[in-house]
């Protein structure tokens, strides 16, 4: 018989982190789940340190082995080898609480639902056990209300957290974007949103997203970002959802703006000058001044007619 839920890891150079991220899976308080766990070319001890521990357990596990092609690859085919009705992809640097599944299915199965979102929080290696007390409450949001929850950042989504029906997937081809390196994972939310009539967010952080120190980027990395640029350029202009209008025409703009947020922490001004230009950011972010969030509209303002205090303000934000 098939497990009700598959848990899909992605696995690369995190020897040093995948010991806490496997023990949490281990220690769920829903059991009818299995593990995949994909090797994506990874050159240390990650495979070993994973099985060593599952191997322990009544856990049905799977190990796939592929060439190094990415996250966004190593998730795909681990989602077209699962064999649970549901699939969600855990980071394997990250850790889950122990009650992760039973919340998300159980949300999704008493709402007749195909997502299930989950909140988290960002830990550090220093912060790593960090515990939440917040309660968990689920709110059923139509389609529009999670669309404009996301577009304001209202709620917090990362796709990690998001518990996923198979056949819902297969049948809207959502499969994450193999040709993006950065923001692949906000791209595949939007295509997931756009689909779904309805889903379950759940409160209680559920979900620890390790942040990492190691985050500087050299000019090189430029290309990297532009490879989510065109990907979300793409996507935007081939979206076709009239009666949502008002807030895909956002998406794109509202994507750039945050790339150069994030960007201005990792790059040197000259470099971040240098991709807010191969991004035409003043052209293609014009429409934010109609923004609906206002500290959205504020940061935008400062970008359009200062760039070099928008960079040095986010750079110490």
């Amino acid at each position: 018989m098939n497990p009700k839920i598959s848990i899909v890891v992605p696995v690369y150079q995190v020897e040093k982190y995948i010991q806490n991220t496997i023990r949490s899976i281990i220690n769920q308080s829903f059991k009818d789940f299995e593990v995949v766990l994909v090797n994506d070319g990874t050159r240390d001890k990650s495979i070993e340190e994973a099985e060593k521990l599952l191997s322990k357990t009544n856990i049905n596990y799977l190990i796939i082995n592929q060439q190094n092609k990415g996250v966004s690859a190593a998730r795909n085919e681990g989602i077209r080898q699962s064999n649970g009705e549901w699939v969600i992809c855990i980071d394997s640097d990250d850790i889950i609480s122990n009650n992760l599944l039973e919340i998300l299915y159980e949300s999704s199965i008493e709402h007749n639902t195909d997502l299930s979102i989950g909140n988290y929080q960002s830990i550090t290696e220093a912060t790593i056990f960090k515990a939440s007390n917040k309660l968990n409450s689920r709110i059923i949001l139509e389609q529009r209300n999670i669309l404009e929850l996301f577009l304001t950042r209202a709620i917090k989504i990362i796709s990690p957290a998001m518990l996923l029906n198979k056949q819902f997937i297969l049948d809207n081809n959502l499969f994450y974007n193999e040709e993006i390196r950065f923001s692949e994972d906000q791209l595949f939310i939007w295509r997931v949103l756009l689909k779904t009539e309805k889903c379950s967010y759940n409160t209680a952080i559920i979900y620890n997203y390790l942040v990492r120190s190691n985050s500087t980027m050299t000019a090189s990395g430029i290309d990297k970002i532009m490879t989510g640029y065109f990907g979300f350029q793409n996507f935007s202009d081939n979206l076709n959802y009239k009666e949502y209008e008002k807030i895909t025409k956002f998406i794109f703009p509202r994507w750039i703006l945050g790339a150069l947020r994030a960007s201005s922490k990792m790059l040197n001004y000259n470099d971040f000058k240098t991709l807010a230009f191969r991004m035409n950011y003043k052209e293609h972010t014009k429409s934010l001044f109609d923004f609906p969030n206002k500290s959205t509209r504020i940061m935008h303002m400062i970008m359009m007619f200062n760039l070099r205090l928008f960079y040095f303000v986010n750079k110490i934000v």
